[in-house]
């Protein structure tokens, strides 16, 4: 069987084709295009404007203003000018535009210029913007079309009995590691809206998982790509960081103990794949990495550094500290090895230090981003902040011109979503959830008209709606302003 390397990950050449199929198609344009600039900065529902962000969106200039405080004005008599008069607090006033700090209007035919401090102009705005966004996220519901996919999954790809998934519908293949880590963050999205009827399953298909799959006759343990008897030689590390970044967030949806045992347990062995012998340190891709990819993955790092920073969280302090200078680690060798110079990240590195694949793939990118605003949120340096934003912008150059889909198949763009919306939450930057939901929308469109591929694409179009719907519900939107809480330790 012939294999192919593809984002990191070794396929066979039918998967290859599938895969070129999605690169191609259309998703897809050229690599290494000009970022993309966003639209301006227009934040959540509820969140105040500022004048910049005013003038630079007409969309969200109200028709009429009314003045806060008396402003003095020209009278006009027969085209001339016939002396001032008083304008009084409460006066509506036709708004013609905004000019920096100053607003262009009309009173009885004349217009002039004023000073927008002295009108309601922020408040206006904001409504007409929140209004646009209601409008929005009225027009598709994302909660039923989530539920939808979901259910298709459970009915297509797992066995009650046995609380497995299948890789493809209706067979009897186990799925893989790497798509289990997608299953389980969707049926934690689908647990955070529907509780009863979704926390026993994803507990049911999490005990079946480490019974199956985990290696428990090596000292650190870990879990293999496929079920195994144990003493395999071959784990993943990245698809172990999956799944601790998944374990990490049903455990903080059901505070149950086992996630987060499961998580830390899972974390050492993760760590144990840094190697200081080639590049300088970085984590191996998986554990036999000399008889075949003779490489590091950004993929094996970005998420190593997320699920340490998530485990901080809930760990004691000095543990909690441990892991935190952990991640910065990895986050530093990753920049200083992977990072290209728009700010994005480049798939992996020849160990003999002569060879860079700089494929962009958006999950590389997305963990990063995700790295750096974990940092921000346990050490409050606003800098870390700043890195996630670039790394955002930046990845507009990974989106088609004509579609605005990421151009990468869901199995790695649906992670840009996540990091879309986790930044989103942090700094109220419309065009990151407008980027968002033109992702899951595109996914369901098109997951309706080709039906379930396989479990890890049916699992991303499933994880991408639930992360949309929770910027449209109340219980998705206290969960994560619960998780994104910044910590010090």
């Amino acid at each position: 069987m012939r294999f192919f390397l593809i984002g990191g990950k070794r396929i066979n050449g039918w998967r290859a084709l599938v895969a070129s199929a999605w690169l191609t198609a259309p998703w897809s344009m050229a690599l290494g295009a000009a970022p993309a600039v966003p639209p301006p900065d227009l934040p959540a529902v509820g969140k105040p404007l500022d004048l910049p962000q005013v003038a630079q969106s007409p969309a969200y200039w109200p028709k009429e203003i009314t003045l806060l405080n008396p402003v003095s004005v020209p009278v006009m008599s027969a085209g001339q000018f016939a002396g001032q008069t008083l304008l009084p607090a409460g006066t509506r006033l036709r708004l013609i535009r905004v000019v920096a700090a100053q607003v262009e209007v009309e009173n009885q035919g004349v217009r002039q210029t004023i000073v927008a401090d002295a009108t309601d102009l922020l408040a206006s705005a904001a409504l007409v913007r929140d209004g646009a966004l209601a409008v929005r996220a009225a027009a598709v519901d994302h909660l039923a079309r989530a539920r939808e996919v979901t259910e298709e999954i459970q009915r297509d790809f797992w066995d009650p009995q046995t609380g497995r998934y299948s890789e493809k519908p209706g067979s009897k293949d186990a799925g893989s590691a790497w798509s289990y880590g997608v299953v389980f963050s969707a049926l934690t999205g689908a647990a955070r809206q529907d509780p009863l009827h979704y926390q026993p399953v994803l507990k049911k298909a999490f005990d079946a998982f480490h019974a199956a799959y985990w290696d428990s006759k090596q000292p650190l343990g870990g879990y293999e790509p496929f079920p195994t008897n144990g003493d395999g030689h071959d784990k993943y590390y990245d698809d172990n960081e999956w799944l601790v970044i998944s374990f990490l967030e049903a455990h903080d949806l059901t505070g149950q103990p086992e996630y987060a045992r499961r998580a830390a347990d899972t974390t050492k062995f993760v760590l144990s794949g840094w190697d200081d012998t080639y590049l300088h340190g970085g984590i191996w891709w998986h554990e036999a990495h000399e008889r075949k990819n003779r490489a590091k993955n950004t993929c094996a790092n970005a998420p190593a550094a997320v699920g340490c920073l998530r485990l901080a969280r809930i760990s004691q302090p000095t543990e909690a500290r441990n892991l935190v200078a952990e991640a910065r680690k990895i986050t530093d060798w990753t920049v200083a090895t992977l990072q290209l110079p728009n700010a994005l990240y480049a798939d992996n590195r020849d160990i003999e230090g002569d060879g860079i694949n700089r494929a962009s793939l958006t999950y590389n990118s997305a963990l990063m981003l995700r790295a750096f605003l974990g940092l921000h949120r346990v050490t409050g340096d606003v800098s870390f902040l700043r890195r996630a934003q670039r790394i955002a912008v930046s990845a507009g150059s990974l989106v088609n011109r004509e579609t605005g889909v990421y151009n990468d198949h869901p199995k790695w763009a649906h992670l840009m979503v996540e990091a879309d919306l986790a930044l989103y939450r942090s700094t109220g930057e419309s065009y990151l959830l407008q980027r968002a939901r033109r992702q899951a929308d595109a996914y369901y469109d098109r997951w309706k008209t080709k039906g379930p591929e396989d479990l890890i694409t049916a699992a991303s179009v499933a994880r991408t709606l639930w992360l949309v719907a929770d910027t449209e519900t109340v219980a998705g939107r206290a969960f994560w302003q619960k998780a994104d809480a910044p910590v010090r330790f």
